[in-house]
């Protein structure tokens, strides 16, 4: 029997290589184990003339080793992740480290040659597919005829140097569904989007992943928002049907690992354009129900207004629920519901914490009320609304205001209903859940928590998927560095996890009370600041979406 020690935080990856099952024996209070889509080394062996060629996709410089010797030696050629040749070296030994980024090929001159690599590291790649990205560079430069559901869209041509060309997070090979699907009869390939244009979802006739700034969302005239209410319901509609349409494709035998999981990043982008569109559904309704009478509540239910499962017991739907025939909603009553369990039972809140809590006759209902009148004598309420940071309010910052007007209509019922009592916008001071990670299990989904100084009452949450298997590549995973740090006016150790080359941010981890944080900072003479010039706001927070699914994913999958 041979005993592996693991370090604390660490993770070993095993692959069995005999013809017989090998029997890993762990305790589950240490570990837990999970299924590794990739195996434990990248190994290849190349006979003599024979070409090898790895990308380094694990966002740093790294090494490629080998059992070269005197008698049996190699060639190599080291390319930046432009494709520009940097290095090359005949008749070697060496074990060279690639840039990040960029690949090398490697071709033995008289013997074989076997080359090893950690499993997370490299990528073998096509040697006419400069970037990686599945796609060959002949075809990439010379144009691909690409369609959407059996009818030929448009031709393309995509860069060979770019693993995704117009920077979207999702690569082109997957975009173009690895050219798996070609319709014989158009002569084209299907896609699930344009890999060269920046607006996603260009392919299919109606969809936005972004509230258009057609209407007045600020109105308060209730035809006026009846019409919008109906536009919005289209938009909805459109993104329900490419969610249908495309999300076979992630459980395709036809594309790779990689590709499926780019898909499924390609789904979340969709689910959380909806959530966008839902999100404004329910500040609009609000209006309605709080200004309108009966006749225009029953309009909401007449024209299935879907945001709501259930109504009063006097017909009255609440902008609480999510309707139950349609999974993006319910998703959206999932995280609140997750949520207003962490809110109802958090020490500083408990006794007097009340979630969809009806405000009198008005048919109102706040998401999160911390009220020590119910349960005692300070007669003093807090009120919270919760919404969602999405692409589409970082587009359009003014969208927060809405929010912000719902919340004042809440605590102005709520001074009507109750006179005597100071009611105001819950503070952080209250409840602080900066950077709470919050697990959605039945969606492998989980939710980011944030607040702002400048906006009490509100807590936004940032949703990213937890079965995700790969890592962007301008994501660094670092060292576990251990940095003491200040947060709201709290100090706490904070341990590092992931950079992002492009910005400089770091996401690390923490712990307090038991609840895991993900918190964005920078790291400037050894010193962590937390926050600093990416979570200030809503719009630099949604800004941020792509290293905090990134520390998600290596959180829960990576060392």
């Amino acid at each position: 029997m041979t005993e592996y020690y693991i370090p604390s935080g660490a993770k070993i990856v095993v692959t069995t290589v005999s013809d017989e099952p090998v029997t890993f024996i762990y305790s589950q209070e240490s570990f837990k184990s999970e299924k590794s889509f990739s195996p434990a080394l990248l190994k290849k062996t190349i006979n003599n003339g024979e070409t090898l060629s790895l990308y380094n996709h694990s966002g740093k410089e790294a090494q490629v080793k080998n059992n070269a010797s005197t008698t049996n030696k190699y060639d190599y050629t080291l390319f930046d992740e432009k494709g520009n040749v940097i290095k090359e070296v005949k008749d070697t030994t060496e074990k060279p480290f690639v840039p990040s980024k960029g690949r090398i090929t490697v071709t033995p001159k008289n013997a074989p040659v076997t080359f090893y690599t950690f499993y997370d590291l490299f990528t073998e790649i096509n040697n006419d597919d400069m970037d990686g990205d599945g796609i060959r560079d002949d075809i990439e430069r010379n144009g691909i005829r690409i369609g959407y559901q059996g009818h030929y869209i448009r031709t393309i041509t995509t860069d060979p140097t770019q693993w995704d060309t117009d920077g979207d997070g999702i690569n082109d090979g997957a975009e173009l569904l690895e050219l798996k699907y070609y319709n014989s009869d158009g002569n084209f390939y299907e896609a699930i989007d344009d890999p060269t244009s920046s607006v996603n979802g260009s392919l299919v006739q109606g969809v936005l992943f972004e509230i258009p700034i057609l209407y007045d969302y600020q109105t308060d005239d209730i035809e006026t928002i009846k019409s919008i209410l109906l536009q919005i319901e289209n938009y909805k509609d459109k993104l329900k049907q490419y969610h249908k349409d495309i999300i076979g494709y992630a459980n395709s035998d036809s594309l790779s690992s990689l590709g499926k999981d780019q898909v499924l990043d390609y789904v979340f982008k969709i689910d959380n354009a909806a959530v966008s569109f839902y999100t404004l559904t329910e500040t609009l309704a609000t209006k309605i129900i709080s200004t309108g009478n009966i006749l225009d509540w029953n309009w909401l239910i007449e024209n299935d207004i879907e945001y709501m499962t259930t109504y009063g017991d006097d017909n009255t739907p609440s902008a609480r629920k999510s309707g139950a025939s349609n999974w993006l909603a319910v998703f959206g009553t999932e995280v609140h519901q997750q949520v207003f369990q962490k809110f109802k039972n958090d020490p500083r809140i408990r006794p007097h914490g009340f979630t969809n809590f009806q405000i009198g006759e008005t048919k109102l209902r706040p998401d999160m009320v911390y009220d020590t009148g119910l349960y005692g004598n300070m007669n003093y309420a807090e009120i919270f609304e919760l919404k969602p940071i999405t692409w589409s309010l970082y587009v359009n910052p003014k969208n927060y205001a809405l929010a912000q007007a719902q919340l004042n209509k809440y605590i102005s019922a709520y001074k009507y209903h109750d006179p005597d009592k100071t009611v105001a916008p819950g503070t952080i001071a209250t409840w602080d859940v900066i950077y709470h990670i919050v697990d959605i299990p039945k969606y492998k989904t989980a939710v980011v928590l944030y607040q702002f100084d400048n906006q009490p009452g509100m807590v936004y949450y940032a949703q990213f998927r937890s079965d995700r298997t790969h890592i962007d590549k301008y994501v660094v995973k670092m060292n576990r560095k251990k940095y003491t740090t200040t947060i709201n006016g709290k100090k706490v150790e904070v341990e590092t996890i992931a950079k992002d080359t492009r910005t400089g941010k770091v996401a690390a981890i923490a712990m307090i009370g038991g609840a895991t944080l993900i918190v964005i900072g920078t790291i400037a003479e050894d010193i962590f600041t937390a926050g600093t010039g990416i979570a200030d706001d809503p719009v630099s927070f949604a800004a941020a979406g792509g290293l905090l699914q990134n520390a998600i994913t290596i959180l829960r999958t990576a060392p």
